[in-house]
């Protein structure tokens, strides 16, 4: 039964991220009449990229697969996997996809103040975290994801990937740099989706005070984040803690990058 219900929350948290996809383009994009004429939304999402086959790479695939989004690239950041590691993920998929003209950006690989020395202090303090992103050693007995090799203290090391190594590469731009150049280079236009925790927003804000305000929108979105802050259920492989109230995964991960975002004008 714990292995079903983990299953169900993974369908769910797909699910949701097609919803959000669907709910985006249909606020943006005109009816069929004008939509030659009009300019496509342009997009850019950032996300961790976990694979080979997961709901990050799942949300990827949905952009590129709508016709009616200007996918403008993808940024990726450590979370549920090492960012090294991810981005190789991104771009394999992109290769199989036959998009391998979408860039992929690195992100931030660690949280701007926390680590895993720091999670494990906490732990010591006040009970085991039942999901740790990056810095699991293992994984989680209700976990039906089980496809890559564990590595919390190796942070840049790529282990091989069973699809088989990308021989396409990243640009030598990072995220930030990426966000910022397009939040100029077409204000008010550009949607960035974070699905993700919240470190590559914070940092491009602290760089550009007009990040926020040059951006069309941030969408910040996680399954159940804001029912989080005062949940009494615990659904599995979302952050549960040995102690209440339960914290959601992204937020938890890097605090502070959510409270710098979050207080972006």
């Amino acid at each position: 039964m714990k292995r079903l219900a983990s299953l169900l929350v993974s369908q769910r948290s797909a699910l949701l991220a097609a919803l959000l996809v669907a709910q985006l383009a249909s606020g943006m994009v005109k009816p069929a009449s004008a939509a030659d004429a009009a300019p496509l939304p342009k997009v850019i999402i950032d996300q961790d990229a976990f694979g080979p086959g997961g709901s990050d790479i799942q949300s990827i695939l949905m952009l590129m697969q709508d016709k009616d989004v200007d996918l403008l690239g993808i940024c990726v950041v450590t979370g549920d996997g090492w960012r090294n590691e991810e981005v190789s993920h991104a771009l394999r998929i992109l290769e199989t996809a036959h998009r391998a003209a979408v860039p992929v950006h690195p992100g931030a690989v660690f949280p701007l103040l926390d680590g895993r020395r720091r999670s494990l202090a906490w732990e010591r303090l006040y009970g085991n975290y039942f999901y740790d992103g990056a810095f699991m050693s293992h994984w989680p007995a209700e976990s039906t994801v089980d496809w890559t090799p564990l590595h919390p203290t190796k942070s840049y090391w790529v282990p091989p990937l069973s699809k088989g190594e990308p021989s396409i590469h990243a640009p030598r731009e990072s995220a930030v740099s990426f966000m910022l150049r397009m939040v100029h280079e077409y204000p008010h236009q550009a949607t960035i989706i974070a699905a993700v925790l919240l470190t590559d927003l914070a940092l491009a804000g602290k760089r550009d005070p007009k990040f926020a305000t040059l951006a069309k929108q941030l969408v910040f979105w996680y399954p159940w984040a804001a029912a989080s802050i005062r949940s009494r259920r615990t659904p599995p492989l979302l952050g549960r803690t040995t102690t209440p109230p339960r914290r959601e995964f992204n937020v938890r991960w890097d605090p502070e990058a959510a409270s710098i975002t979050l207080r972006q004008p």
